[in-house]
């Protein structure tokens, strides 16, 4: 029996090469600002362009051609700021 491989988009192999961080200071809370691991992938550009795509083909966000804003499906219209 052959054996069955994954495909995974290419993007994703940046994560590879993600050098040594930490998630929490030592002795300290955790902390979405604090976190270097998040910082690290938010700066490689193929990894948040594949997670924008991946939320786009799921159909989580859309795309408003009139107003050229993207928003979440679940958005509830508020105070008319768009975020």
């Amino acid at each position: 029996m052959a054996k069955k491989s994954r495909r995974y988009d290419k993007r994703l192999s940046a994560a590879k090469k993600m050098p040594p961080l930490c998630r929490t200071q030592p002795g300290m809370g955790y902390e979405t600002q604090n976190d270097r691991v998040l910082d690290w992938v938010g700066h490689q550009h193929g990894l948040t362009l594949y997670l924008f795509d991946l939320i786009k083909r799921l159909g989580y966000i859309v795309y408003d051609e009139e107003t050229q804003i993207w928003q979440g499906v679940d958005y509830e219209k508020g105070d008319g700021k768009p975020w």
